[in-house]
């Protein structure tokens, strides 16, 4: 009688521990370094173009100057949302 209570019990303990244990298998990852040579040719291809960056700067004198800047940002505060739009523009 007391087999026939332990056994079950003795088998549910032994079930339940190879049940939790996970199997784990160690793969070592091995991270790779990145080339810095295509960095390298990709930074020898740059061309310094006199016009652009004429461009570029007079691009940043129009967005840095003030009465533009306060023109639009009081064009922006006094919108009227509730008013219609003409799509239809006058030629």
């Amino acid at each position: 009688m007391k087999i026939k209570k332990i056994a079950p019990l003795l088998f549910l303990f032994f079930s339940i521990q190879t049940f939790s244990q996970k199997y784990y298998e160690n793969k070592a990852t091995t991270k790779t370094e990145t080339q810095n040579f295509y960095l390298d040719s990709i930074k020898k291809t740059f061309v310094k173009d006199n016009l652009a960056s004429c461009v570029d700067s007079l691009w940043l004198k129009e967005l840095t100057n003030l009465d533009l800047f306060n023109d639009l940002s009081d064009d922006t505060k006094n919108i009227n949302i509730d008013e219609q739009v003409d799509y239809e523009l006058p030629t």
